[in-house]
């Protein structure tokens, strides 16, 4: 019998605080006008708490009817503010 969780579960690899930043730039288009900053903050954070934790609480962060998400309205800083102010 094969184990039903080893089939389940996708575990994606790690990204470097550099393809964080071009994947938030690129794939999702958030503006990041400090990449030494965002890198830090990341570091220090972690993307899933900063970026996945809030990303709903934006309008165009929720994927609708297959278009990706975008954040190409706002700013890494707006992450970073909300971020502070949840804490």
């Amino acid at each position: 019998m094969t184990n039903v969780l080893s089939h389940s579960l996708r575990v994606k690899p790690a990204l470097t605080l550099s393809e964080q930043v071009n994947k938030l730039k690129q794939k999702y288009r958030l503006e990041i006008p400090d990449e030494d900053k965002a890198k830090k903050e990341l570091l220090n954070k972690n993307y899933f708490d900063l970026i996945n934790g809030l990303e709903e609480l934006f309008p165009s962060g929720v994927a609708k009817n297959g278009k990706p998400k975008s954040f190409e309205s706002y700013s890494f800083d707006d992450f970073l503010l909300l971020y502070d102010f949840n804490i």
